[in-house]
């Protein structure tokens, strides 16, 4: 499933990240991955759970094709 953002999303400043699992397990389809740079050697990414509430989440995102 690819789905494309459609509000802006804004990472407060502020916002702690701590470590990542080294291993993660996700059951279903309904988690998708977006990969981000902050510079041009760097690369993060953010993932995010769709499958728990799809009506509110069609206020975020739209399913592509």
């Amino acid at each position: 499933m690819k789905v494309v953002l459609i509000k802006d999303l804004v990472i407060p400043a502020g916002t702690v990240f701590d470590k990542a699992p080294f291993k993660t397990e996700r059951p279903g389809d309904g988690c998708v991955q977006a990969i981000i740079g902050l510079t041009d050697n760097t690369s993060g990414s953010i993932e995010y759970w769709l499958d728990n509430d799809e009506e509110q989440m069609r206020e975020w995102f739209r399913v592509l094709k």
